[in-house]
């Protein structure tokens, strides 16, 4: 019913600009507030490791995604450790412009956030309708099931 999906998925300019934005209004509000001066002295240096941890964790964002709803298989692609394959489909939330899949791997949990413009077009509509339309369960890593 399906045809196998392989996508690749590059970063997202808009999950860059919302970031930016965010941290920067935090510090404005922060600076606007009537909190004592130590807590405005501190709260920028909490704010800038924020960042620091959200630009880190850019260096493992996943950079390519496989779904095979016919046969229930769902692996991502890390830099440096390959294809992962997951074990579990958690949940699912699509918005016109953003995928989220939180799911469960060998290794733990991950949650994947796919933007819009992070893939062509074409290959967000193909996930959307997979999101959508295809079985949440998936089969064990190795043990397929269908046709």
């Amino acid at each position: 019913m399906f045809s196998p999906a392989e996508i690749s998925i590059g970063p997202s300019r808009w999950l860059l600009r919302f970031n930016v934005v965010a941290h920067l209004g935090l510090m404005l509000l922060i600076g606007l507030s009537a909190l004592p001066l130590y807590c405005k002295l501190l709260a920028p240096l909490l704010i800038a490791a924020s960042w620091l941890w959200f630009r880190r964790g850019r260096a493992s964002a996943v950079t390519g995604l496989r779904w095979d709803a016919d046969r229930r298989e769902l692996s991502f692609r890390v830099p440096g450790l390959g294809w992962q394959p997951a074990t579990r489909i958690e949940s699912i939330t699509l918005l016109p412009w953003l995928l989220v899949v939180r799911l469960r791997y060998a290794r733990g949990r991950r949650r994947l956030l796919i933007a819009s413009d992070s893939v062509s077009p074409e290959a967000f509509r193909r996930l959307a309708v997979l999101a959508r339309l295809a079985p949440v369960e998936l089969s064990e890593p190795g043990r397929a099931t269908g046709n």
